[in-house]
């Protein structure tokens, strides 16, 4: 059951795939995050700094998981 997690999450980890999700990350804490913080949106600025962060870190976690 394992090996079959590792071959999809392998199948799934392009080059493009992880710069486009890292490119994703660092537009919504720039664009949105800026925005909700300057508007004093606090639940939706601590929001947008949770997926930036997660779209920026899921690829390194998934490459860890790969070479376990």
């Amino acid at each position: 059951m394992f090996n079959m997690i590792k071959d999809n999450i392998k199948s799934f980890l392009d080059v493009t795939v992880i710069l486009t999700m890292i490119a994703i990350g660092i537009f919504v804490i720039l664009s949105d995050y800026k925005y909700f913080k300057k508007m004093k949106y606090r639940k939706d600025a601590s929001i947008s700094l949770g997926v930036g962060l997660g779209c920026i870190l899921l690829p390194f976690i998934l490459l860890v998981v790969v070479r376990l």
